[in-house]
């Protein structure tokens, strides 16, 4: 779904920032270890949850094959009477 989209885009996009951000800061100030350490607690976070949207992407994909195989034949060859359609 789009909003899901969108929550991923803004996550991603957060992580880049807060990345960015904690880089700048352990450049400044190479002698402080705990922003050395902040990007890395950062980078092992965001890499667990591209994880998790990489499933849930291939979980969807999933169900779109799992829906276009089930109705592979009426895709294949569609009604051509429009009387039998519902809408």
């Amino acid at each position: 779904s789009p909003t899901k989209l969108e929550g991923f885009h803004t996550q991603i996009s957060k992580y880049f920032s807060e990345r960015g951000d904690a880089v700048t800061k352990a450049a400044k100030q190479p002698h402080v270890g705990d922003y050395r350490q902040l990007v890395h607690e950062l980078d092992e976070a965001e890499y667990r949850d591209i994880q998790l949207m990489v499933m849930e992407i291939r979980n969807a994909y999933a169900i779109l094959y799992d829906i276009i195989l089930k109705n592979f034949e009426k895709l294949k060859k569609p009604r051509r009477e429009t009387k039998g359609m519902i809408y």
